[in-house]
């Protein structure tokens, strides 16, 4: 695939709104009990978005990024920090790095990934004979 066909799951466009209304989230969090109802409405609207995007629900490097910051937003002290526009950007970034490599070191479960166990070792007693016990 050329480099120039190449399609980004998030756009230009795209990362700055979602800057922008990460920032104004971000800007909500400094009132007093707003911030309570702000992060959590922000990451509930941002992981559908992602998932919409092709993102999935239960992939890791949107999910702690995204926890991080809604568990800081409910730290006195830590509130003041932007936290959510510093997790929207990590997103970001990831989102391009895999779009632009092609490598995703997991796929997110709700794509349908199966998950494959080790297959189990045989029995110790194989055609009636009795293995060795000082096996190492």
């Amino acid at each position: 695939m050329d480099e120039q066909n190449k399609e980004n799951r998030i756009g230009t466009i795209a990362i700055l709104v979602l800057i922008f209304v990460s920032g104004l989230a971000d800007a909500g969090t400094l009132i007093p009990f707003v911030g309570d109802f702000v992060s959590p409405l922000f990451w509930t609207c941002m992981t559908y978005y992602l998932y919409k995007i092709k993102h999935g629900l239960l992939n890791w490097k949107i999910f702690a990024p995204s926890i991080v910051s809604f568990v800081s937003e409910f730290i006195p002290v830590v509130q003041a920090f932007p936290t959510i526009i510093g997790a929207t950007i990590a997103i970001i970034f990831v989102s391009r790095l895999e779009d632009k490599t092609g490598i995703s070191l997991m796929k997110p479960l709700s794509q349908g990934q199966k998950v494959h166990l080790p297959s189990r070792t045989p029995p110790l007693n194989q055609g009636g004979i009795r293995q060795p016990r000082n096996i190492l």
